[in-house]
């Protein structure tokens, strides 16, 4: 089965609001394939969680395998394939596993489309329609050739696997009825309704 891997921090305004250096290695983390939901589905929010994150990021989808490449070989061999918006949860207390990413429904996204993101493309995120996160991708610390390289280092990156390559500052709460809407220039638009 694909995998899901996420990446981060290293937008500047993240790093920044997170009172951390441009020059931090961001963490790599895993999450469930079963995360990934389209549109028409709803996030559910677990009951251990004592409150739930939500956060806007550009997704990919690998195309060939990527193996302890560097951003020019990524380019170079055509691991990507295509490109998405999503919405990256993250659920926070105590009793939850798995960093609080693991949990079914907690990568919702757009469907995948060939056309690439550029510096200028614009990420946001909006709760209840209230704009809550929005940046262009000249604010990522690592491009997303790099994020993918970055990965690559750690572990083999897989024909359908999907890589999360991190989001802006302002993470935001979601609760049970929120509508939460993520989107990117060139990238689309996916609503979603949280039970």
């Amino acid at each position: 089965m694909p995998k899901v891997i996420g990446i981060g921090p290293h937008f500047y305004s993240a790093l920044k609001q997170k009172g951390l250096d441009k020059d931090f290695q961001p963490k790599v983390f895993l999450k469930s394939f079963l995360g990934v939901i389209p549109e028409n589905k709803s996030i559910r929010i677990p009951d251990e969680a004592d409150h739930t994150l939500a956060e806007v990021e550009v997704a990919v989808k690998i195309k060939n395998t990527c193996r302890n490449y560097s951003a020019q070989q990524v380019a170079k061999y055509d691991c990507i394939g295509s490109y998405a918006v999503c919405g990256d949860l993250t659920a926070v207390g105590d009793n939850v596993s798995g960093e609080g990413k693991l949990y079914d429904t907690f990568t919702p996204c757009s469907p995948f489309s060939l056309d690439a993101p550029t510096v200028h493309t614009t990420l946001e995120a909006r709760l209840n329609g209230k704009l809550m996160q929005q940046a262009s991708l000249s604010d990522m610390g690592m491009n997303i050739n790099e994020c993918v390289a970055y990965i690559s280092q750690i572990l083999t990156l897989e024909p359908g696997d999907i890589v999360l390559t991190g989001t802006p500052a302002g993470a935001f709460q979601i609760n049970h009825g929120d509508t939460i809407a993520f989107s990117g220039t060139a990238l689309g638009n996916v609503t979603y309704h949280v039970d």
